[in-house]
């Protein structure tokens, strides 16, 4: 009845959109736009704005090569828009254009206001398919800066005692965290379910193969470390800016004690957990933001640890797993400009590299290794007793 008014089409969209008629929803809207108003302006903004909503039904529909070409064309029309270089981004990613993929991320970063986490985290995702570990760091650098400045918490005591509290009651997660307040036939009677949960192929190891009895000892060292330095994080909080009397009163000085940085932290396989949170949890109760790389032989419950971490609203990038071979993924944290100290625990051959790599920058560095620790045994020694 009425042919040329655009509204119709407009209504048209959204009823084919809503039936899942994503190509008829699109048409319907272009339809619309070349009916409407004749402020040449506002129809370029608003044709514009069409094709990026036919970009994203495209992708949707999982037609990566024509969103590729509308969002190319779209980036000439609008070279300052951060949302259409985050989408080309996408596509190029499903198309495996890796170097494209990372271009269009990096411009809409360019043309961003502000870090934008979301773009970094599509970048992240592109370089670690790319095989790209080195520049994958600097993303998690980026994304942990972003993240402590963004979050509401001002301090990391303000979450502390509720991420251990959640680690306590978590019910799906009982077998990695908490165990310490439950009694003893309770605890082993979590831990058999979750053997249970895994499946009778897997009854006989956790990540690292250890004896129920075993696992359940170093959960109990896992939650008391939680709640170790988060009583230690409320201490240190207390003490900020506490004033330092001085003999001249020309000077007024107190204590401020500020988080190192970023953090790699590097560990073994045969306490996967526990030497993890023997790092994680000094690191965080000091406000640093962290890089995790456990043991490519035992990354399981490191990966659960993430979860916990997200679900208990840790800000997203304050702590990462970075999963992988030590040279691909362990070695760039300690050559990295970005990542400020390294915590490792190895072996000394290994150890060695690191304190090498992280001299080049004199970054500071705590080595547990295997063997470097001397012990003098004398000739009167009872060495059977020994």
């Amino acid at each position: 009845l009425r042919p040329d008014w655009p509204e119709a089409y407009y209504r048209k969209r959204v009823a084919w959109a809503t039936l899942k008629k994503f190509n008829l929803a699109a048409n319907a809207f272009s339809e619309g736009l070349r009916r409407d108003l004749e402020d040449k302006e506002l129809q370029i903004a608003l044709r514009n704005n069409g094709l990026q909503a036919a970009a994203v039904t495209l992708l949707e529909l999982g037609e990566y090569g024509q969103a590729a070409s509308l969002l190319e064309k779209l980036s000439k029309e609008k070279p300052s828009d951060p949302d259409v270089y985050h989408l080309l981004g996408e596509v190029k990613y499903e198309l495996k254009d890796y170097e494209g993929s990372v271009a269009a991320y990096r411009s809409s970063a360019s043309v961003c206001e502000s870090i934008n986490f979301e773009v970094l985290r599509g970048l992240t995702n592109v370089l670690l398919a790319a095989n790209k570990p080195d520049q994958v760091v600097a993303c998690y650098q980026n994304m942990s800066q972003v993240s402590w400045t963004s979050s509401k918490v001002t301090t990391p005591s303000q979450w502390r005692f509720q991420f251990f509290e959640f680690l306590v009651n978590c019910k799906n997660l009982q077998i990695l965290v908490g165990m310490h307040k439950i009694n003893k036939p309770s605890r082993d009677e979590h831990i058999s379910s979750y053997w249970a949960y895994v499946g009778d192929r897997k009854k006989s190891s956790i990540d690292s193969g250890k004896p129920l009895d075993e696992a359940s000892w170093d959960i109990d060292d896992v939650a008391g470390c939680f709640e170790y330095y988060a009583e230690l994080a409320e201490g240190l909080d207390a003490k900020q800016k506490t004033p330092i009397t001085l003999p001249m009163e020309t000077f007024k000085t107190h204590v401020l004690k500020e988080p190192i940085g970023v953090v790699g932290l590097i560990t073994p396989w045969n306490y996967p957990l526990l030497m993890a949170i023997w790092k994680v949890a000094p690191a965080l109760a000091a406000g640093c933001a962290a890089i995790l790389k456990p043991s490519e032989l035992s990354s399981l419950t490191c990966l659960e640890l993430a979860d916990v971490c997200r679900e208990v609203g840790l800000p997203p990038g304050v702590l990462n797993i970075l999963t992988g071979l030590g040279p691909d993924a362990g070695a760039p944290m300690a050559s990295h400009p970005h990542v400020d100290k390294i915590a490792f625990t190895g072996s000394t051959a290994t150890g060695s590299r690191i304190m090498a790599a992280a001299a080049q920058m004199v970054k500071p560095v705590s080595l547990e290794l295997g063997g470097k620790s001397p012990i003098v045994v004398f000739e009167d020694v009872d060495r059977d007793k020994g």
